[in-house]
């Protein structure tokens, strides 16, 4: 959590709300699968933010389909 505060603003906000979105829609109950997670959303912003790309370029048109799409892949 410490990394995606750390982000520049738009990358920031676009984290935490998809992070918002994924803990109440996500259907993530396991702690290990959500660190993991947390972790892989981190990376993600990170990358994003140092390659300068913007928020747009990462969810697309999208976001709530960026969203499960980006769930899916730590269900069971």
């Amino acid at each position: 959590m410490a990394r995606i505060a750390a982000l520049p603003d738009a990358h920031r906000l676009a984290a935490e709300a998809l992070l918002r979105y994924l803990q109440y829609q996500g259907g993530i109950v396991d702690g290990e699968t959500l660190v993991t997670m947390v972790g892989d959303l981190a990376d993600l912003w990170e990358r994003a933010a140092a390659d300068g790309a913007g928020v747009r370029d990462i969810v697309g048109d999208d976001p709530v389909g960026f969203a499960e799409d980006f769930a899916a892949a730590y269900s069971a």
